[in-house]
């Protein structure tokens, strides 16, 4: 499994602040966990079975996006050190999971507009991956540079969006939600094991954990998913005001220490974190464990229209406190329409009938 970040907001962040200030950085997830309210005995450990592995060491990767040429060393540090920008994504690779240790198989990946990142794993994908790739369009098919079950995942996502690509256009967030579905709905249907999903002792035989971070640079979407629902899906949280603690900028130091920034917190542009594990340890930090098939979502625009009316409180002396705002959370799969987390889904899905899919030339 992996470990992730996401910074989506309409005020830049230093990559480093994002990546490496805390205590509790990314980089340091490589072996240090922080797992609130995450049952045992899912809190952490190193085996196949279990959803947060204790290390993550077998890879790195950043993407970012900015109005300027980027500048810098190509160490990491020096990168974090000079980069800024609204909108972040940065993994470390765990181990076993699907693909080779390679450059090509390290998130985030990119297609377009999009950055996709992945944590989990596909169960039953080494044996399925040739009938996955025959529903991956011709023009996604070139996205996909190694071999992972993520990449995989990432190229029928651009299939069920926009088959021909080039992932280029402006996205209403249905449509977005909807390719989501359809990619989740495909890979249950594709790689349910033979005899169902769960035994007949409810033990599962097979399973797949999707958590995943999906970017435009003005729209954002992260998922915390796992079918059936007797798995436990990796851990994955939000703040709305973590971000303003990882900012050097503003006042108070993300572990407590002595404040160094100039701004207040309660000036900091909405923004929303999610992260596999919280970056920062303070109480009035407000991290929020996501529930199975929780999806999150953002957009610029409504940050936009956020921050004017922000700005008219600040105007009129009217000062909201730190976490005024937070983003939208909604169910994947609605409870109007059958839920795979659902026991009584017929199991767990036998055909495609519930989201059909129109595509060309694959």
């Amino acid at each position: 499994m992996c470990r992730w970040i996401a910074y989506f907001s309409t005020e830049p962040i230093l990559l480093a602040d994002v990546i490496l200030r805390s205590e509790h950085s990314l980089v340091s997830q490589t072996h240090h966990h922080y797992l609130p309210d995450v049952p045992p005995p899912y809190n952490v450990a190193d085996d196949l079975t279990n959803p947060n592995h204790k290390t993550n060491v077998d890879g790195f990767g950043v993407g970012w996006y900015t109005v300027q040429d980027p500048e810098g060393d190509e160490n990491l540090a020096e990168i974090c050190q000079s980069i800024s920008s609204s909108a972040t994504s940065a993994q470390l690779k765990g181990g076993q999971t699907a693909g080779r240790n390679s450059q090509a198989n390290c998130h985030p990946f990119k297609a377009g507009r999009f950055l996709f990142m992945h944590n989990g794993g596909v169960g039953g994908f080494a044996t399925h991956v040739h009938e996955i790739r025959q529903r991956v369009s011709s023009a996604a098919r070139h996205v996909i540079k190694g071999d992972t079950d993520s990449e995989h995942a990432f190229a029928l996502f651009l299939s069920n969006l926009e088959p021909e690509g080039p992932w280029l256009r402006d996205y209403h967030m249905w449509e977005l939600e909807t390719a989501l579905r359809r990619t989740i709905t495909e890979l249950i249907s594709i790689c349910e094991p033979q005899g169902g999903w769960v035994d007949a002792h409810g033990h599962p035989r097979s399973w797949i954990s999707f958590n995943v971070a999906i970017s435009t640079g003005t729209d954002f979407l992260a998922l915390r998913f796992a079918h059936p629902p007797e798995r436990e899906a990796p851990s994955l949280y939000w703040s709305s005001v973590g971000g303003s603690a990882l900012d050097r900028r503003y006042r108070q130091h993300p572990d407590g220490g002595r404040d160094l920034g100039e701004k207040p917190r309660e000036e900091h542009a909405p923004h929303v974190v999610v992260a596999s594990e919280p970056m920062t340890e303070q109480a009035h930090d407000e991290w929020v464990l996501m529930k199975n098939g929780d999806l999150l979502l953002s957009t610029t625009a409504e940050l936009d229209l956020v921050q004017t009316q922000r700005e008219h409180q600040l105007k009129t002396h009217i000062l909201a406190p730190k976490g005024w705002w937070k983003p939208r959370i909604k169910r994947l799969f609605p409870a109007r329409e059958p839920d795979f987390l659902s026991p009584l889904h017929s199991s767990r899905l036998h055909d495609l009938r519930l989201y059909p899919t129109a595509r060309s030339n694959r």
